[in-house]
């Protein structure tokens, strides 16, 4: 099963999986409150390609990483940090499957 998202940022948590993801080409910004951002912990594999999101989340995106199959990608992504504490973190251990390029913060 696919999952294609470039209509809307507050898919908080993808469940039921685990899917393929494909979240390409967004632009977020957030005003107000604080998020968790994008959670992926429900995915086999998939990517997070060409996105950029500002605002106040804890973090921008996060990688689950225990149901990971196959490749997920996240590349040429631009996040503003100024009111986060990072980019991204992975729930539970490095995987070989998680690749990072070309991600930009500010």
């Amino acid at each position: 099963m696919a999952l294609e998202s470039d209509f809307a940022w507050r898919l908080y948590a993808v469940r039921g999986g685990p899917f393929t993801l494909s979240m390409r080409y967004n632009t977020a910004v957030q005003t107000t409150g604080e998020t968790q951002g994008l959670m992926t912990e429900f995915i086999s594999s998939g990517q997070f390609t060409n996105n950029t999101t500002i605002g106040k989340q804890s973090f921008h995106t996060s990688v689950g990483v225990a149901t990971l199959t196959g490749p997920y990608l996240l590349q040429d992504n631009y996040f503003d940090i100024t009111q986060s504490f990072g980019f991204c973190y992975a729930l539970g251990a490095p995987s070989a499957f998680v690749t990072f390029t070309h991600t930009s913060t500010w």
